[in-house]
């Protein structure tokens, strides 16, 4: 829970769910000077992943926020948001890049209470959908050009910083990781632990000459030098 910029905001856990609250007249929103509404954050890593959330809270009051914060550095993130209006709930993506703010997404969603929010990264383009149950999507913007350099992703509550700045609490049922990139091993972690040692070798060694064994790093049919020597150039901590 990160709340540094906006001490005066709150997490709470009600049993069930995580409460990020927000006073009404303070400035809590993810825009031009910053981030500056709470959030709760985890590190992924920079590749494709997919996400997602569940608000049990109802938006309705201008401008109250919720959704998603995908953090570069604290001057250089993405908002994929839900947000009210003061009639209905919004979809918004939009982009902060070095005290730059750009809108790509604005629009209503006919949804009610509970909002279900997934995005999903390939490589440049990350696409927003929304829910009311979990089980039918629909798509709520798209954009493919800003790549980012991700080093945190995570959910937060918010308000406008230029408007009534009505308080809220957002009610976060669950965040997960749906899928994220997954490491390949590299060439002579035959145990797969992230690193290529003595332990490596000696499965090597112990497999030498047999044919169709896993130690066969190349792929040429038998356990060899060859196999040796791409273990070897290797040797240490996987990339």
């Amino acid at each position: 829970f990160d709340n540094a910029l906006a001490p005066d905001t709150s997490l709470a856990m009600t049993g069930t769910q995580a409460a990020l609250s927000v006073p009404a007249g303070s400035s809590c929103e993810n825009w031009t000077p910053g981030i500056r509404a709470p959030r709760i954050v985890q590190y992924v890593d920079d590749g494709d992943f997919h996400i997602e959330a569940k608000f049990d809270s109802l938006v309705v009051d201008r401008y109250q926020q919720q959704g998603f914060i995908i953090e570069q550095d604290p001057n250089t993130f993405l908002r994929f948001e839900i947000y009210g209006d003061g009639s209905r709930a919004m979809a918004l993506i939009a982009a902060i890049r070095n005290g730059s703010g750009t809108i790509y997404h604005n629009a209503p969603i006919n949804l009610s209470p509970p909002y279900y929010l997934r995005l999903r990264r390939s490589g440049s383009t990350w696409t927003q959908s929304v829910s009311g149950d979990g089980v039918t999507w629909q798509q709520a913007g798209a954009i493919s050009s800003d790549p980012l350099i991700t080093s945190s992703v995570g959910v937060y509550a918010g308000n406008a910083r230029n408007f009534s700045s009505p308080s809220h609490t957002a009610l976060v049922d669950h965040f997960r990781v749906i899928a994220e990139t997954i490491r390949q091993p590299c060439a002579g972690d035959l145990d797969a632990d992230g690193v290529v040692t003595g332990a490596d070798l000696a499965l090597l060694l112990g497999a030498w000459g047999e044919v169709d064994h896993g130690a066969d790093i190349d792929d040429s049919g038998t356990v060899d030098s060859s196999d040796l020597g791409t273990l070897l150039s290797n040797w240490g901590g996987c990339p």
